[in-house]
């Protein structure tokens, strides 16, 4: 239904939460084998948020089932990487009620029933274009880490082989002989491949997704750069790559991430 003559000066704000910003998804969270392709995709929610009037990564309509309910996604088809726009920060989450907070020093979470969690924000470069946003500045998409997937940040020690965001920007500050990040100005391979997973409790075991960086990280063009720095130190998104989850009491609302579907999905 539509009601006409209604006069939107008078709209009040909302205090409900809005999606602000494109989550990726993958297309199964529980593949069957380990040869099994799993591939990046978005809900209609967040394919909404998009600039669709600038020449975007194409988008194929799939079916996938999360848990017992089917819905319809938008698969990533076009060849893309992904910028890194940040070194994400370590939350704890309830397994129960989900609920996100703090890691409390010296105490482990396997006794208090929570797991690792962690937002990543991300820039997209597509055909060697960075695609922007209705404001002409990068888009900024999140992928959720939780539990064994927060490995690929790196805060903890892994096989030297595996490439994680902290290992990918000591490279970059290894061979530019600099202190400072420059995770924000290479763009990688992102992929999501089926993984075993064994239980630390009872030894059993399930298949899973994990995200991995394949091959090398390639720097992006100056223009890109410089477009991803004056991003990035916004202070509206330095405040939340701060406070991915909205904790801090005194975030703005206008500032404060909010919860999307991907944070619904229980895997």
């Amino acid at each position: 239904m539509t009601v006409t003559g209604i006069n939107l000066n008078y709209a009040v704000a909302s205090n409900q939460k809005e999606q602000v910003y494109p989550a990726l998804q993958v297309t199964n969270y529980q593949p069957r084998s380990l040869s099994e392709p799993i591939d990046f995709c978005m809900s209609e929610t967040s394919s909404d948020l998009l600039n669709h009037e600038e020449h975007l990564f194409e988008l194929e309509v799939v079916e996938c089932v999360y848990g017992r309910e089917a819905q319809f996604m938008f698969k990533i088809v076009s060849d893309v990487r992904w910028v890194f726009l940040n070194i994400p920060r370590i939350f704890a989450m309830d397994k129960t009620t989900k609920k996100v907070s703090y890691p409390e020093r010296g105490v482990k979470f396997i006794d208090c029933n929570k797991i690792t969690v962690a937002r990543c924000f991300l820039a997209c470069v597509c055909n060697g274009n960075l695609i922007l946003d209705k404001d002409g500045k990068p888009q900024i998409f999140t992928l959720k880490l939780t539990s064994s997937k927060t490995n690929l940040i790196g805060y903890w020690k892994t096989k030297s082989e595996t490439k994680t965001i902290i290992s990918l920007n000591k490279g970059l500050q290894k061979h530019y002989k600099i202190r400072g990040n420059l995770i924000h100005l290479a763009s990688v391979n992102l992929i999501a491949k089926p993984k075993e997973f064994v239980s630390s409790i009872n030894g059993s075991s399930s298949l899973g997704v994990m995200f991995e960086m394949e091959g090398d990280a390639k720097a992006l063009r100056e223009e890109h750069q410089r477009q991803i720095f004056e991003l990035i130190t916004d202070d509206k998104v330095k405040a939340i790559f701060d406070d991915p989850f909205g904790l801090k009491k005194s975030v703005d609302v206008e500032t404060r991430p909010v919860v999307d579907e991907e944070d619904e999905i229980d895997f």
